[in-house]
Formats: structure tokens, sequence, C-alpha cells
């Protein structure tokens, strides 16, 4: 098993075998976690709930290889692929509903509200979420927490992704943004703690372009800082001016180019895109 070595913490893909240690040490690392003290009140009972729903939720993911750990297992970071990419172990991710409500017993409406309240207003479009990520108490702000993130950073700017978080403690917000998350909206639980939903957006995005009726164009391909670059654009039906939509988070545009002069494909055009800014970009 190939290791990541992020300054002094090496990370590495979470084996199997190490399910029952991680769900034990996340466990361990959420046991005063605003939102699991919501869900599990009872602190004698809350440490074995925790372990035995992180087990639930571990497994499948850890066939997918999308947890990180280190060589001493002291923290883990879990992550959940877009909708539409599916992972192994999807066989586990049917039973996980039967296993939640029997974990949560009593308490299965408070599980409900969470899912109607946070998880139904996640985004819309595809991205990454990370689920947990967590230290033991004894080694956190050692460098360990952001280590774990690296590998999926750099994978979701590589491929254009986004990531979606959700945290009910204050005190994560700083660490969160420091490696580019923002809060997105605030959901007050009833008798409970305030979850921030957070977004990083692709440091460098992957965009697909649509130009609907009365003229098609199709242009895709990345941009870095809002700027198009290696696009390809595809002249299907003559037109004069369209609206431009982009299929990324944020607003859409408004295009307005030249008519083409020939059937020909490949001409070379200026649109404009905005997100925060009007930005120049090419395609062709």
């Amino acid at each position: 098993m190939e290791g990541i070595v992020r300054g002094q913490v090496a990370v590495v893909s979470a084996p199997l075998e190490a399910l029952e240690t991680l769900a034990r040490r996340l466990a361990l690392a959420f046991e005063a976690d605003p939102v699991y003290r919501w869900l599990f009140p009872d602190a004698g009972r809350r440490l074995k709930k925790l372990e035995a729903l992180f087990a639930v939720f571990l497994r499948p993911l850890m066939v997918a290889g999308t947890v990180f750990t280190t060589p001493q297992r002291e923290g883990a970071s879990v992550w959940v692929p877009p909708k539409g990419k599916v992972a192994p172990g999807w066989r586990g991710q049917i039973r996980q509903p039967f296993e939640i409500v029997r974990l949560l017993g009593k308490r299965i409406w408070r599980g409900l509200l969470w899912w109607r309240l946070v998880e139904t207003r996640q985004p819309h479009y595809p991205h990454w979420k990370l689920f947990l990520i967590g230290v033991l108490p004894e080694h956190q702000g050692r460098g360990i927490g952001s280590a774990l993130l690296r590998p999926m950073l750099a994978r979701c700017d590589e491929e254009g992704w986004s990531i979606y978080l959700d945290t009910g403690h204050p005190g994560n917000l700083p660490f969160y943004r420091r490696v580019g998350f923002e809060v997105v909206r605030k959901v007050e639980l009833p008798q409970g703690p305030t979850v921030f939903q957070m977004i990083r957006p692709p440091r460098e995005e992957r965009l697909t372009l649509l130009l609907p009726a009365p003229g098609v164009y199709g242009a895709s391909g990345r941009s870095q800082g809002g700027c198009l670059r290696r696009q390809g654009l595809r002249r299907a039906v003559r037109w004069r001016r369209a609206r431009l939509a982009a299929a990324y988070p944020g607003p859409g545009a408004h295009a307005g180019l030249p008519r083409p002069e020939s059937k020909g494909a490949g001409r070379r055009a200026w649109v404009l895109f905005w997100s925060g800014g009007c930005v120049p970009g090419r395609a062709g």
C-alpha cells in the first residue's frame, strides 16, 4: 500500500482490516461533537453508538478506496463519491438505512430531521462530500488533519470537482477556510446546534458551456481563475445571439457572439461569462 508523505505525516489509503480501529478512533474524535451529542444525548452510550454507526458508513467507502488514514491510525478522512459514480461495496450501502434505524432507536426522529434539514440541502450538482475527518484528541494540532485532506483536495482540483461538507462545530470553521471552504448555508437544528454547510470549489474548474437554441454551440474544457483555456468550439446551428448557461456552481451569463460566416466548424469567437465578475474567455 503506497503512502503519501505530507511534510512529516504519511497518508495511506485505509485497508479494510483497519475498519474496527478507525471506527473506534473516529468515535473518540467525535464524542464531544455538538451534532452527535444532539443525536445521542446519553453520554454513557454515545461512544459505542458512534463506533457502530461509523463502522456501517466506513466499510463500503474503505472498499471503494475513499478513506485515508496514517500508518499509526491517529485519524481518518472519509469521502463520499459524486452521485452517479458507483463505488464498490454498494451492497453494503443498501443495508445502511436498516443499520442506522437500529442504532438510532428512539432517536430515529432526530435522524430523519437531520436528513430533511441538512442532507436534502446539499448541492444538487455532482460533487464529492467530505463525510468525516477526525483525529484523536491527543494527536490534534500536529498537522495530521491537513495531511489527511490533501490527497483528495489535489484530486478534486485536478478533476474539477467541488467538495461539500457540513459541521456543527464552529471551532472547525477556520481550519476548513484555510483550505478553501466557505460557508454557504446555516441550518438551525431544533433544540440543537447550528450546522454550517460549506463548499470548496476546485482551484482549477472544469467547465461545460451550453449555448441553447436558436443556435447550439458546445465548448468544454478547463478554466483557471475563471478564464477559459484549451476550449473547443463546435458549431451546430447558425445563430445570432444566445444565452450562455454554465454547468458549474454559480450564476449563468450571457454571450453575444457574431453570426458565423460559413458552415465550417472551428471558427474562433470570444465569449463572456462571469462568476463574481465579468471575465473574458476564449473559445476555439
